[in-house]
């Protein structure tokens, strides 16, 4: 093993030790409790300890949990799940992207450094804002730029915005009966390219609570749904550059969609699943099988689900996680 990799496994071991300890001490002081086992101490940039592990000063700072170990947050030191990582480019023994993953999701939930309703800037120049938001049971989203997430996780409805672009392009929310409606603007389209633009858009719902409807859209951007343990009865996702995830669901109707990306859709199973898959330039897999042909369809809309699938230039895929 390298010297540099042992130095930051030491590393590691002794925030690990620290986080204990902090833990400890955190139920010595009493903090301040809610929720059962939810502590924190010095409010934003403080210390917090719930479900999902302690995190000490804010994104940039430490976290200890499930997601692993993570030391001055997508640039400093990860060893977790998905390995180890050192810096932004990752180490011999790392997934840059799954790393990045890994810490995102851990701090989205830990509401350390993210003052509800308040702007944090941070040192990379990205603004993010924490937004706990009324429940809702619809979903409309239409962005120019930026990545869509839908997650469903915790106890409380939530909306994250991220961007490094804010002085000329916003991300906004605003509700329309029970629909969550997310929009932007800003027209300065020619300057992204100069300051690498990047924005994205993460919407927490609460585990139990389910959704009517889903309809994202994002000119420039990834779109991607984690599980839900509901039946969701409709979805349309849509993005004109980038790629389209839908993440193990069980889904009655769910129309994915991408001009240059791929597509890819895990469903529970495909036992009762009539499809309808195609590309214009790319290829077509159905469960690890590829298609030679740009279009594969079974039984469509005469099944318990139906996924229409397409990708102008890119893959398509459709599989079971089963």
């Amino acid at each position: 093993m390298k010297p540099s990799t042992k130095r930051s496994i030491a590393i590691s071991c002794l925030t690990l030790a620290l986080g204990c300890a902090l833990m400890a001490a955190g139920w010595g002081m009493g903090g301040s409790l809610s929720n059962g086992r939810n502590i924190s101490i010095g409010g934003t940039n403080g210390v917090r300890l719930n479900s999902e592990g302690l995190f000490i000063g804010g994104s940039n700072g430490v976290y200890v949990g499930p997601y692993g170990i993570s030391v001055g947050g997508r640039n400093g030191i990860y060893v977790g799940p998905a390995g180890i990582r050192i810096g932004p480019s990752g180490g011999a023994y790392a997934e840059v992207e799954q790393t990045t993953d890994l810490i995102d999701q851990a701090w989205i939930f830990s509401g350390t450094g993210y003052e509800v309703g308040t702007a944090i800037q941070e040192d990379d120049g990205a603004v993010i804002q924490n937004i706990e938001v009324e429940p809702f049971d619809r979903i409309q989203a239409n962005i120019d730029l930026g990545d869509i997430t839908v997650l469903q996780h915790g106890d409380s409805y939530f909306v994250e915005f991220q961007s490094n672009i804010e002085d000329y392009y916003k991300l906004s929310y605003s509700f329309d009966g029970s629909t969550l409606v997310i929009g932007s603007e800003g027209e300065q389209k020619a300057h992204w390219g100069t300051v690498n633009a990047n924005a994205t858009v993460t919407i927490i719902v609460p585990v139990g609570k389910g959704l009517k409807d889903i309809d994202l859209h994002s000119d420039l951007g990834d779109i991607y749904v984690g599980k839900f343990e509901q039946t969701l009865p409709k979805a349309t996702l849509k993005t004109n550059l980038g790629n389209v995830t839908w993440e193990n669901s069980r889904i009655k109707e769910l129309s994915a969609n991408s001009d240059l990306g791929d597509v890819t859709v895990i469903l529970p199973d495909l036992e009762n699943v009539g499809y309808e898959l195609s590309t214009s330039l790319g290829e077509v897999m159905v469960d690890n099988d590829f298609v030679n042909k740009e279009k594969a369809s079974r039984h469509p809309k005469d099944m318990e689900s139906y996924v229409q699938a397409n990708s102008d230039l890119g893959n398509v895929y459709l599989g079971a996680a089963s």
